[in-house]
């Protein structure tokens, strides 16, 4: 929370003036995260929501003034959201050695899951190795890693770039993937 409080206010300070008021900032303490994730305004006056009964169509000035500040807040927020899209996309997702590293990691995989293979050929009766099994889970983590990376850098443009069948076809083997490894917990 103190976190939260630290980095919205150095955003404001970027964002107003030299000499604003006090009363904005005291606004911004009242900032407290919900338990859906997303920040909302705590009420000022008492510290206790609005009342059931209240009419919510009279509007106080106090509460005007929250409503605008949590959209400022929900708007900073969005940018620092904005900065970090932007950072794993230039530093991880669209870099040459995140591609190299994946196509490494693939055909690692591909390469254990042969030997794993010829493996059960010959010891069908045998108990897995523990090795086969941890890489296995090591594998579908590092491709779910992988495709939460691409997700959250292109949100629904995930779908819509030239390579949208290789993305879709990635989503569904890592899905099955996943949902074959929490099936054998």
């Amino acid at each position: 929370e103190a976190q939260a409080f630290d980095k919205l206010a150095l955003l404001d300070e970027t964002l107003e003036p030299a000499g604003a008021s006090t009363k904005r900032a005291q606004k911004l303490s009242a900032i407290v995260p919900q338990s859906s994730g997303l920040l909302t305004i705590s009420s000022v006056k008492s510290g206790e929501e609005p009342s059931e009964h209240e009419n919510p169509n009279q509007m106080s000035s106090t509460s005007q003034e929250e409503t605008e500040l949590q959209a400022e807040v929900g708007t900073h927020a969005g940018a620092v959201q904005t900065r970090a899209q932007a950072w794993v996309k230039s530093q991880i997702v669209e870099t040459s050695w995140f591609d190299t590293l994946m196509t490494l990691v693939i055909v690692l995989n591909s390469v254990l899951m042969g030997a794993y293979t010829n493996w059960l050929v010959g010891n069908i009766e045998a108990t897995e190795p523990v090795f086969y099994f941890v890489t296995e889970k090591l594998f579908a983590a590092i491709f779910a890693t992988e495709l939460i990376l691409r997700l959250f850098t292109y949100r629904t443009r995930f779908l819509r770039v030239s390579e949208w069948h290789w993305n879709l076809f990635d989503m569904i083997v890592v899905s099955l993937q996943i949902a074959e490894e929490v099936s054998g917990l």
